[in-house]
């Protein structure tokens, strides 16, 4: 290496010591991530006493129901009611699932909380040849919170719904099913879920009726807390890099998408103003509650979980929804269940492909408009996506050949134009810079070559290739695709496992 390149190699190993130097830990921040421990160990703790309790006051209960039956279910009977007023009965029952599926999807629902209790994605399997479940069973919350006017506080979590009605609406041109499920305050006074499956669409209809609920939800009541939360389980190989890309996405109301930073192993976000939808996204996947009317605002956090354990993130919303106070009232949302691929996103015309980090700016018009066309155009006619991208690096390739050209003719120009350069500077002194610089650029504009033509033409590459780099992690095309010895081009290559 000549002097120079001494010099630059000696630099890059300054700046990256500095920045190791300047992005680590201070005391502060050691000490407010052990106060931190201490207080997830502390919670922990409580949690376990909570549940030591909890199996006694069970082994009470089931030894008095043993020894006196009816006076058990008096006392069960009592407590209900003081604890849940008008939901008393709907307090106590079996829970069971219920299925609906489509050629895409197989959700279960559960009677207890009324909630969507998992959703299978049929066309994928995890990383392990597992199936593919966005969320399952008690790692998942989603239920409305309010008080009575009673004054007793009411978590529909908590309660049995009753199956209405389920249906298989058969049509020439469709065919999809409707679940109607029901949470009882009295006669003819209730909460209903409606959930409608349409065939091959990764989209559901989730609607919320509210009837006769005027004398058990106060007439003051101008929005009802959604509470929806669920931890996210890994589905790909690279537990580190999936987490880097799982967070929460948001849309604040006729505007462009947003989200809590996915790098951070906790993030929240108090937003006051109204939002179109919510998503919990993964690197390939992700599930979305869309309002068609609005969120009435919305608390976001998530919180990243131990390294390699089953789950990455822990992703928590309390949602406020708009309540007229009239007691007949119909919410009307959809979910969506389903892949973060590019087309399938952008056909709901809901802002969804913006769940795909294309990169930001220029990078992102070159993949929407420039990558995404020409890959899928190849994709179509070529089954081995490790050709594909073989094609679409060279056909890259040759569209900035003639930059890339003019980069090495710019570059050859000077290197010959050296000698004579140094012969004609050669007499200057070294006190004299100025008119070193004058030489050197009076001998180029002879021989028509310019300084900048070498990185110039290399500056206007930059933009394809970065845009390259973010497109080819977040493609789903590529997940467990193979390609020679590589099994997944989506992930790393394990060559010692």
């Amino acid at each position: 290496m000549n002097k120079d390149q001494t010099i630059g190699m000696l630099l890059i190993a300054l700046l990256f010591v500095g920045y190791i130097i300047y992005t680590q830990p201070s005391k502060e921040e050691l000490e407010a991530a052990r106060r931190e421990r201490d207080s997830l160990a502390l919670v922990e703790q409580l949690a376990i006493q909570q549940q030591a309790q909890n199996a006694l006051l069970q082994e009470e209960q089931a030894r008095l129901a043993q020894e006196n039956p009816e006076l058990h279910q008096d006392i069960l009977s009592n407590k209900l009611e003081s604890e849940y007023g008008r939901f008393a009965n709907a307090a106590q029952g079996d829970e069971e699932f219920i299925t609906l599926e489509n050629q895409l999807l197989e959700l279960k629902i559960a009677t207890k909380g009324g909630y969507i209790y998992s959703a299978r994605l049929k066309d994928y399997q995890t990383h392990d040849s597992l199936p593919l479940v966005l969320f399952n069973g008690d790692s998942t919350l989603f239920g409305f919170t309010f008080s009575t006017t009673d004054r007793l506080a009411i978590n529909t979590q908590d309660m049995f719904f009753k199956p209405d009605r389920m249906e298989k609406i058969i049509r020439a041109e469709s065919n999809e099913q409707s679940l109607s499920m029901r949470l009882y305050a009295g006669d003819n006074q209730y909460i209903e879920y409606q959930y409608t499956l349409q065939p091959d669409n990764y989209l559901i209809d989730f609607n919320i009726e509210f009837v006769n609920m005027g004398e058990v939800i106060p007439r003051n009541v101008r929005y009802l807390t959604l509470n929806w939360a669920y931890y996210v389980p890994g589905q790909e190989k690279g537990w580190k890099f999936e987490n880097q890309y799982t967070g929460i996405y948001y849309r604040p109301f006729e505007q462009e998408p947003e989200y809590l930073s996915e790098r951070s192993d906790y993030e929240s976000e108090n937003l006051t103003t109204s939002a179109s939808w919510i998503a919990y996204k993964q690197q390939f996947f992700s599930t979305i509650l869309v309002a068609k009317e609005g969120f009435n605002g919305a608390y976001m956090e998530h919180t990243a979980q131990a390294e390699n354990s089953k789950y990455l993130k822990y992703m928590r919303s309390e949602i406020g929804l708009p309540y007229n106070g009239t007691g007949n009232e119909s919410i009307a949302m959809n979910f969506y269940f389903g892949p973060n691929h590019y087309n399938t996103l952008n056909d709901y015309d809901q802002k969804f492909e913006k769940l795909i980090p294309l990169g930001w700016g220029i990078f992102g018009w070159i993949n929407r408009y420039a990558v995404i066309l020409l890959f899928d155009f190849l994709g179509s006619f070529i089954s081995n996506y490790g050709l594909v991208i073989l094609l679409l690096t060279v056909v890259l390739k040759l569209v900035l050949f003639p930059f890339t050209y003019r980069s090495y003719l710019s570059t050859a120009k000077m290197r010959v134009l050296k000698p004579q350069i140094d012969e004609a500077t050669k007499n200057i002194g070294k006190d004299d810079p100025m008119a070193k610089q004058q030489k050197t650029m009076e001998i180029y504009r002879k021989a028509g070559v310019s300084p900048l033509g070498g990185c110039l033409p290399m500056l206007l590459q930059m933009p394809i290739l970065i845009a390259m780099f973010q497109f080819f992690p977040a493609s789903i095309e590529l997940r467990q695709k193979s390609f020679l010895w590589a099994t997944d081009l989506s992930s790393y290559d394990a060559i010692v496992s």
